[in-house]
């Protein structure tokens, strides 16, 4: 049994059938602004676009959606959780590996004070032989003539 009087009944079908009416209450229209339409704002602004941001999707279709949605964002955190265990195993193992050095480069890097006993160092790159000066005329002449 109903005990509210007729008239509370009355003015709540009127206002479940308002909101029939109108649609979801709240429902702010949005407008596309900006030269490339590329920014959206709830304020009307110059050159805005008024847009409908209305959801046309069941909630069958809304359900499934947001399903798919949680899956993903799950099997995305799986994938960095194997990602990162697969960075923390190879850090390991190139610790124990020793660095493979440059020729000609030290393996650790000199400190300030020892910098220019490192560039006086003998390079590992071989010197070219030195080339006999003039031509083999003039080193004649210079024979004969001693």
């Amino acid at each position: 049994m109903n005990c509210s009087p007729p008239s509370t009944r009355i003015r709540n079908l009127a206002l479940l059938a308002l909101v029939g009416v109108l649609g979801p209450v709240g429902a702010q229209p949005i407008y596309r602004c900006g030269p490339e339409r590329n920014v959206y704002a709830q304020q009307p602004c110059a050159d805005g676009v008024p847009i409908t941001a209305d959801d046309r999707r069941s909630d069958t279709q809304r359900r499934e959606a947001e399903q798919t949605a949680a899956r993903e964002a799950d099997h995305a955190q799986q994938l960095r959780h194997e990602r990162l265990e697969r960075e923390a195993r190879d850090a390991a193992a190139l610790r124990g590996q020793r660095a493979v050095a440059i020729r000609g480069v030290p393996e650790t890097q000199p400190s300030a004070s020892t910098t220019d006993a490192w560039r006086k160092s003998p390079s590992a790159k071989p010197k070219k032989p030195k080339r006999p000066t003039g031509s083999k005329k003039k080193r004649a002449a210079r024979e004969e003539a001693a």
